[in-house]
């Protein structure tokens, strides 16, 4: 599996007021691409380094749920609290026919990932 390089982005340093995100191709959702120190700058203190970054391959996909069951009856103001028994990785997923219908249409999608990442040059 290639390594991931640190991001470095021209012209934006951490500090400078402005929060970037990336968005999940997957999904949409979008991340912080690295937090700034936020608190910190709310403080007036000096933010040189960023203290951490966003990744895509941080997830153990042996263990991650794919299917995530929470109890909802938590009432306001509560978490909604996992409910692991029940949860479903992505392995245990793909022999539900409920939920066939999202892994086709996710296999899909990493396809038309992989179809524009396979035009990208590794050098």
């Amino acid at each position: 599996m290639e390594k991931t390089p640190k991001i470095r982005l021209e012209g934006i340093s951490p500090g400078t007021g402005r929060i970037i995100k990336v968005c999940c191709p997957l999904c949409h959702w979008s991340h912080q691409l690295f937090k700034s120190g936020r608190a910190a700058i709310e403080r007036g203190k000096s933010v040189l380094e960023p203290k951490g970054f966003f990744r895509f391959d941080t997830v153990d996909l042996d263990t991650a749920p794919f299917i995530d069951v929470r109890d909802a009856t938590g009432g306001r103001g509560g978490s909604f609290k996992r409910i692991k028994e029940q949860c479903l990785t992505l392995k245990q997923a793909l022999g539900k026919e409920e939920y066939q219908g999202l892994i086709i249409s996710l296999k899909n999608q990493i396809k038309n990932i992989q179809k524009i990442l396979e035009n990208v040059d590794n050098s």
